[in-house]
C-alpha cells in the first residue's frame, strides 16, 4: 500500500513538473498570477478615476463586498459598493507598497492558484459634496479565479494604524 501511494504521488509530481525535451520554459504559475493581479489593480484604479462603471463591474465579482472602517459590521455588497463612489470624483489614486500573495484552495496537485490577496497603501484624492478630500488607506483586495478571469470578491479599506515605536529618519 505504501509503495502504491509513493508511485501515485511520484507519477503526479512528474506530470506537474515536466523535464527534458518536452519541458517549456515558462514563468512559474504563482509569479504569473502576481503579474496579472498587479495589472488588474492598476486597471481597477484607472476605472475608478474614469468612473468607468462597466470596467469596474467586469473586475469586481458579482459577490463583491466592501468593508470599511466606517462600519465594518455592515459590508456594502455589489451595486451598493459602487454606488458609494457615485457622488465623488476620484482625481488620483497612488498605490504604494503593493504586495500580492497567491494561494490554491484546490487539492495540492492542482498547480494553478485560484486565490490571491493584494494589499497596499492608497493615497486617494477626491472631490465631491463638500470640500476636496485626501486620505491614505490601507487596502486589502481578495481576488478569486472565476472561470478564466480574476475578480475581486472583497475589499477591506481602513486608515493605516500608526507605527509603534520610533519612526526611522528617512535618508537625505
Amino acid at each position: 500500500m505504501r509503495q502504491l501511494l509513493f508511485l501515485v504521488s511520484l507519477a503526479m509530481a512528474s506530470t506537474m513538473c515536466p523535464t527534458g525535451a518536452g519541458a517549456r520554459a515558462q514563468v512559474p504559475d504563482s509569479d504569473r498570477v502576481v503579474m496579472i493581479v498587479r495589472r488588474l489593480e492598476d486597471e481597477l484604479s484607472a476605472a475608478v478615476i474614469k468612473q468607468d462603471r462597466a470596467r469596474m463591474t467586469e473586475i469586481l465579482s458579482p459577490q463583491f463586498s466592501l468593508v470599511s472602517s466606517a462600519d465594518p459590521r455592515r459590508p456594502l455588497s455589489g451595486e451598493a459598493g459602487l454606488d458609494l463612489l457615485s457622488p465623488f470624483r476620484t482625481r488620483a489614486v497612488a498605490v504604494r507598497d503593493l504586495n500580492v500573495r497567491v494561494f490554491a484552495r484546490r487539492p495540492p496537485w492542482h498547480r494553478w492558484p485560484d486565490l490571491a490577496v493584494a494589499s497596499y497603501f492608497a493615497d486617494v484624492k477626491a472631490t465631491g459634496p463638500g470640500p476636496d478630500r485626501a486620505a491614505t488607506l490601507f487596502v486589502t483586495d481578495i481576488w478569486r479565479l472565476d472561470g478564466s478571469r480574476w475578480r475581486v470578491v472583497a475589499r477591506y479599506a481602513y486608515p493605516p494604524a500608526p507605527v509603534a515605536g520610533p519612526h526611522p529618519t528617512p535618508p537625505r
